[in-house]
């Protein structure tokens, strides 16, 4: 890494805006930014690719991690909380836990992050008991650098730094994930959007209408430097922990899986990483003689570690992490299956930065429009320290900063133990209106630390696509003077989020089913109430075929076979709904008749024929022909090129496939006789199909004359066989 002089950082520090802004009142502040992403960007900058201490990573696919742009807070002490306070076992591993899926590989794409992410999130469901899932980390690469919509824009574009792939090569780290995770694109199931390890084609990347299957809930930051204790309690509490280190071969055992890398001491190398794994357990009798000579600590004990190498790397994709090992800020990131509702937020590219009044006391708080008739349940909010008090309160009718309006709820207090981000559920839900105006407020005091302000704004090659508008983000030192904070910068808002549902269901009702009795196939129209949301519609127990809701009072739904009489339900989130009885008849014979009944057709002429059902409510037929090919699905022929002696047209009932109408004729050209032009020979050929016996060629005006010219020619003979 490119070391850092005094004014240059000076200089990084002013472009990010970190001495503040000079508002009436306490001066707003910036923390200092992470040296290890400014000395990052300094190589973005200079298009430093082939630095002698990084031509392993520049071309190595393997890795994938880049610097957050703040620097994570030390955890002093471990976290005195109660699930914190247990006797801890010399050996420890989430494999024998049953808490851990299957190892991945991410050749040939630095994409660390992803499963480093997408390993700890399930790992921390499987903890929880929620059930085994399988995330998608190539869903989650790809929308980090390609918006999903306009509310959901990419980071920024810019050559890739760990391999030549535009897109799965442009790495990543923790604080991206949560902010991905957070804002509501994905996470999506495996299955729905595949890893490709190797070449990959358009039809294989993300399409965006993958179904989320989680929320994420909280990215438990476990800070610099933390400790042992820290670590421990936080593997058998949240699961695994994404972790960022330095991968360097020649600190690697590769005989007994064991790895040793300290933190170098030279502000040029301090804190560098290049690559995110997971660390799923702890063994305290791990032999220190079992890292490479002359680099073995002093005590035994190691880190068992999961990396995404795939299962034939190392012990079977793990390997052995000395305890005085540097690692960088581990995450436990862990969800919630509850994915319904909305999620009201201006920070979809996350933190990165912090603001504060040079105290630990801020208040922030978003200003949102409601987009529905909705209950506000939960807010999403960054804590920056451990032990972070939090008051949050809510404001409806705003017409301006977030002190105008009228307080709804709160303050609601309390306490995290750890930093990163928190979902807070509300105590009591609070009702919104479609158009209203609303403010989330939220009080943080962040102990020893002077800047509790979570913001997102634009930065160079990182989040260059944030943008802001005024009234939406503010920030204030009292709680009572509110400052806009795209005065400090105009892309910058508030990492402050707002999760709400739609209202409870009404308890489903059935008042009228329309018509009382039915055959298989038909369709019944039941009026009533509480269908919101509806799952399935049974009559007399056997399930519809298909149904549709066109608003919470009426529902159609499709007979299906083999029901009698007997009642019909509706299952809704709300619950079960059933009324009166129904009764399937005998369905009525299906007749299919085409129109018109022709006798004949002419070489290239098209006509529209029409198909009508009898017996049925369904009335769609497929059309077919013989020879194929010359009818639509609508019922459109067009007459081949050559003449032929027999053409056949078929509709076939949709609703019943043994029932169908036909229609054959020859199709000839207009000179009948085939003497290269039309003559009498062909009038009296055009006379035999009316029937006419000894008709004299000078009779033939007075029957063929079809159009009323005064002559029998071509356009009559195509009148003819087109059925006029």
């Amino acid at each position: 890494m490119t070391r850092v002089s005094a004014r240059t950082f000076l200089a990084a520090c002013l472009a990010a805006g970190s001495l503040g802004f000079a508002a009436p009142g306490p001066r707003l502040v910036q923390a200092p930014m992470n040296p290890a992403f400014l000395a990052w960007q300094q190589r973005q900058l200079a298009a430093i690719k082939q630095e002698a201490d990084q031509a392993l990573a520049a071309k190595d696919h393997r890795f994938g991690y880049i610097p957050e742009p703040v620097a994570p807070i030390a955890l002093r002490k471990p976290a005195q909380d109660q699930q914190f306070l247990r006797a801890l076992p010399a050996t420890f591993d989430l494999r024998s836990e049953g808490a851990l899926t299957a190892v991945r590989n991410q050749n040939p794409y630095g994409t660390c992050w992803t499963f480093a992410a997408m390993a700890s999130l399930e790992s921390g469901l499987l903890k929880a008991g929620s059930g085994t899932f399988d995330f998608s980390e190539w869903y989650l690469a790809w929308f980090a650098y390609h918006p999903l919509s306009e509310s959901m824009p990419s980071f920024y574009k810019k050559t890739a730094d760990y391999g030549n792939d535009p897109n799965f090569d442009l790495g990543g780290n923790n604080t991206r994930s949560t902010s991905i995770l957070s804002r509501g694109t994905g996470p999506v199931s495996e299955a729905s959007c595949p890893y490709v390890n190797g070449t990959y084609t358009s039809n294989d990347l993300p399409k965006g209408t993958e179904s989320a299957v989680l929320r994420l809930r909280d990215a438990h930051y476990l800070g610099m430097a933390f400790d042992a204790t820290t670590v421990k309690n936080a593997l058998m509490t949240y699961g695994a922990l994404a972790t960022p280190i330095y991968w360097e071969d020649l600190c690697y055992n590769s005989t007994t899986r064991a790895y040793r890398r300290l933190n170098p001491t030279d502000d040029a190398h301090k804190d560098e990483t290049n690559h995110l794994v997971n660390i799923v357990g702890w063994n305290d009798t791990f032999a220190k003689t079992n890292f490479p000579a002359g680099n073995q600590p002093t005590v035994d004990g190691a880190w068992i570690v999961r990396n995404s190498w795939g299962p034939s790397w190392g012990e079977s994709g793990y390997f052995y992490l000395s305890y005085d090992s540097f690692v960088y800020a581990a995450v436990a990131f862990s969800g919630t299956t509850e994915t319904r509702g909305r999620i009201y937020q201006h920070d979809p590219l996350g933190q990165v930065g912090s603001l504060g009044y040079s105290d630990p006391t801020c208040y922030l708080s978003n200003v949102f429009t409601a987009q529905a008739n909705e209950n506000l349940q939960s807010v999403g909010f960054y804590a920056m320290t451990p032990g972070t008090t939090y008051e949050v309160s809510i404001r409806t009718g705003v017409t301006g900063d977030p002190s105008t309006g009228t307080l709804v709820h709160g303050p609601q207090t309390g306490t995290f133990s750890t930093p990163g981000y928190h979902t807070l559920d509300l105590s009591s839900p609070v009702a919104l209106t479609t158009g209203q105006k609303f403010a989330v407020i939220v009080k943080l005091t962040t102990p020893g630390y002077n800047y509790p302000a979570a913001v997102e704004y634009a930065y160079t090659n990182y989040s260059d696509s944030a943008t802001a508008n005024p009234g939406e983000s503010y920030l204030s030192g009292d709680g009572a003077s509110w400052e806009d904070i795209t005065g400090w910068k105009a892309s910058a808002n508030v990492c402050l989020k707002a999760i709400a549902a739609p209202p409870a269901s009404p308890a489903p009702a059935i008042q009228a089913i329309t018509p009382a009795t039915g055959y298989a196939g038909s369709t019944v129209t039941l009026s009533g109430n509480g269908f919101a949301g509806a799952t399935a519609v049974n009559f007399t127990g056997a399930a519809a075929t298909t149904y549709v809701i066109p608003n919470d009072w009426e529902l159609v739904a499709t007979v299906p076979s083999g029901a009698t009489t007997g009642p019909i339900s509706v299952t809704t989130p709300a619950g079960t709904a059933t009324s009166g009885t129904f009764t399937v008849t005998a369905a009525p014979e299906v007749t299919v008749s085409i129109a018109p009944q022709i006798q004949g057709y002419v070489v290239g002429q098209t006509k529209q024929f029409t198909a009508t059902v009898t017996g049925n409510t369904n009335t769609a037929v497929t059309w077919s022909s013989t020879p194929a090919g010359l009818v639509s699905t609508t019922g459109l022929f067009t007459a081949p090129a050559s003449a032929t002696t027999s053409v056949t047209i078929t509709a076939t009932s949709a609703a019943d496939t043994s029932k169908s109408a036909s229609l054959s004729f020859p199709v000839r050209d207009r000179n009948l006789n085939t003497q290269g032009s039309v003559d009498v020979v062909d009038l009296a050929t055009l006379s035999k199909y009316y029937g006419a016996t000894g008709l004299a060629v000078g009779d033939a005006a007075s029957c063929c004359d079809l159009n009323g010219d005064g002559k029998v020619d071509d356009d009559d003979i195509t009148l003819f066989f087109l059925g006029f």
